[in-house]
């Protein structure tokens, strides 16, 4: 996927106290969260305007924000420290546009909470490392390997990387609430 001229990306170590000029948030769990309670609410109701959330965790401490956010929406927590280094793919994945069976896992992984609102798309020993759900008109994806992307920087996981970006932007889905 090729980015088109008004794609324009700004790096935060905090969540910016206005939103609105965002399509997408990404963020990166880290050991001490920096999310604050009342952050939350906000971000979601962002997202559900048709906007796009990646939520991502490693493998222990790096997980905080996302613990966060899961725990609101689904009362449940990240757990595991995988060392697979391959996820299988579910059959129905967005993420098989650009990857037919597998990809790079990360380097230690966490599991994702399986909740029924929630789609698989990619599975690690057995357990979600990847999924997706659609939150009012926006999608959020939460995965549980985001050291692919700087650990193994290789073409394989740019187009996992792309395949997010053009999921969350996606302003309809396949996927019903």
């Amino acid at each position: 996927m090729e980015y088109n001229d008004s794609l324009i990306i700004s790096r935060s170590e905090l969540l910016p106290d206005s939103l609105e000029k965002y399509a997408a948030i990404f963020i990166f769990s880290g050991a001490v969260s920096s999310l604050k309670s009342e952050q939350i609410p906000l971000l979601l109701r962002h997202i559900s305007k048709g906007n796009g959330l990646y939520c991502g965790a490693d493998n222990a401490p790096l997980f905080e924000e996302f613990n966060e956010i899961s725990d609101f929406l689904f009362g449940k927590k990240v757990w595991g420290n995988f060392s697979d280094k391959k996820a299988t793919l579910a059959k129905d994945s967005f993420l098989k546009a650009e990857i037919k069976y597998s990809m790079d896992a990360g380097q230690t992984t966490v599991a994702i909470p399986l909740d029924c609102r929630v789609h698989v798309e990619a599975w690690v020993a057995d357990e979600p490392i990847i999924t997706s759900l659609k939150f009012g008109h926006g999608h959020i994806v939460f995965d549980g390997g985001y050291s692919r992307f700087f650990v193994n920087q290789n073409i394989e996981n740019r187009f996992v990387f792309n395949s997010i970006v053009q999921f969350l932007l996606a302003k309809n889905s396949r996927r019903k609430p």
